[in-house]
């Protein structure tokens, strides 16, 4: 096989079109070093494709299969659906403070679970309360335009030094938009909320303290402490409401969910389609545009749900509405076909031989890779190869 292969190479044949052995002599040594060294790779080149071709020859295609695949990639159907959300309540119902009082009484202790977990959650930063006034001026701005805002900021600083009112200056001169109207006050802020330099005049000042005229990334600062506020860790019992708050709102929320779907469920059952079912519990559906399948499983308004996608393909118009109950994330889905197109016989043939070479060739993939699996593990099982996984995690 070997010298076969060498005679009808067109690289060793001369002018004539006949094999050369001296073509083949200084082609072979020069480009592998000798005869001995170019036998030997063609012969794990004509191994290697065996190899292929005994595996390759392994994979076989259905008629029937090939078919299936094609029509699977050419259905389309349109659905309607149901969500029921077990995670929120649904509009118009709420939990009175008395409700959620009785839900913390009932469950303490799964209540001090919750505040245990989130307890970094309670830790309330220290926070200030100041006011400014701004005197906007761009970083790069020329310095002698610079030079005359700074002038404004000093003037109206002497103002206020000689009593003129903080929260009177602010509104007739400060320049920051989301504080002017009410005098300059920022409200409460921790650190990291506001620029560098307002925040280490405001925490750094006494109460009713005024700063001398600071610069940021956008003017000159006026500032003007009004109160600090100690941090510390807010409690268990001023925690407690809001954890069970929404405790109780999941609660709630799945035992709403879970009713309500059962009960068009039961409804389905009997013979109604989902949609008099749903609109009977004063339910919404949604409807969806034409669908196919998809890899990822998504339904658009829903989300990605197998078991929803393949049940959608599984119902036809005689029996439309699923009686059974979906779960999508944290909603509940009960679901119906509306419409359902199917291919023509000539679609579906050309679909087919489409599908056949492709399946063909996964089937071939899949081969070569549990070869190579179940003989790298052959080898492991026989210490005849040894994988450096430290090597290779540090060339990663």
């Amino acid at each position: 096989e070997i010298q076969e292969f060498v005679r009808s190479s067109p690289g060793f044949r001369n002018a004539d079109g006949r094999f050369d052995p001296d073509v083949f002599i200084d082609q072979v040594e020069y480009e592998y070093g000798s005869r001995r060294n170019f036998v030997e790779i063609l012969r794990r080149d004509l191994l290697r494709v065996k190899l292929g071709q005994v595996l390759y020859g392994q994979a076989r295609v259905s008629e029937g299969e090939a078919r299936s695949a094609a029509r699977q990639e050419l259905e389309k159907v349109q659905l309607a659906f149901v969500t029921l959300d077990t995670a929120e309540l649904p509009p118009g119902v709420e939990l009175s403070d008395d409700d959620v009082k009785r839900f913390v009484e009932s469950h303490q202790e799964a209540i001090r679970a919750l505040y245990a977990e989130r307890v970094d959650d309670y830790q309330v930063p220290a926070k200030v309360r100041a006011r400014h006034i701004l005197f906007r001026v761009d970083r790069d701005a020329e310095e002698a335009t610079v030079e005359e805002v700074r002038g404004r900021a000093e003037a109206a600083l002497a103002r206020i030094r000689e009593g003129a009112s903080f929260e009177d200056i602010a509104l007739e001169l400060s320049e920051d938009p989301g504080s002017v109207d009410q005098g300059g006050d920022l409200g409460f802020f921790a650190r990291g909320e506001r620029t560098p330099v307002l925040e280490e005049s405001a925490f750094s000042q006494q109460p009713m303290e005024v700063s001398e005229v600071v610069r940021s990334d956008v003017g000159f600062h006026i500032v003007r402490t009004e109160e600090h506020r100690e941090g510390g860790e807010l409690g268990f019992e001023e925690a407690s409401l809001e954890l069970g708050r929404e405790r109780a709102t999941r609660e709630r929320a799945r035992e709403i969910a879970e009713g309500l779907s059962e009960e068009v469920a039961a409804a389905v059952r009997e013979g109604a389609s989902l949609e008099d079912a749903a609109r009977g519990k004063g339910l919404t559906l949604t409807r969806t545009a034409m669908l196919k399948r998809r890899p990822d499983h998504f339904i658009p308004g829903l989300g990605a749900s197998a078991e929803v996608m393949a049940t959608a393909f599984s119902l036809d118009l005689e029996s439309p509405s699923s009686a059974r109950i979906f779960r999508v994330d944290s909603k509940l889905v009960l679901i119906q076909l509306l419409a359902r197109t199917d291919p023509d016989e000539e679609s579906l043939a050309e679909a087919t031989a489409t599908q056949r070479e492709g399946l063909l060739a996964q089937k071939r993939d899949r081969l070569i890779q549990d070869w190579v699996a179940y003989t790298r593990a052959a080898l492991v099982d026989q210490n005849r190869l040894v994988v450096n996984t430290a090597l290779v995690n540090s060339r990663r």
